[in-house]
């Protein structure tokens, strides 16, 4: 009998900021995208796995700070333990 459950998986986090960028520039901004395997299986709209944050400037430490929040939502089509 197959199951009628379907396990469903969220990444929620966010890119907090970084610092030592090698550039001469005042403000820069990241861009982001996640690469998946064909086994898994994306909830979200497929121009949703790539992301862009706002444009961020140094404080007096050089740290650029992005606050950058994701969410992604996944149906693995296997599930195997270690």
């Amino acid at each position: 009998m197959k199951a009628d459950y379907v396990p469903e998986i969220h990444f929620i986090g966010q890119i907090v900021g970084g610092q030592d960028f090698p550039t001469s520039e005042d403000g820069l901004f990241v861009e982001a995208s996640i690469i998946y395997g064909d086994n898994w299986t994306s909830f979200n709209k497929q121009n949703e796995l790539a992301m862009q944050t706002h444009t961020a400037y140094p404080d007096e430490e050089g740290f650029y700070i992005f606050a950058h929040p994701f969410d992604l939502h996944f149906r693995p089509n296997s599930v195997q333990g270690w």
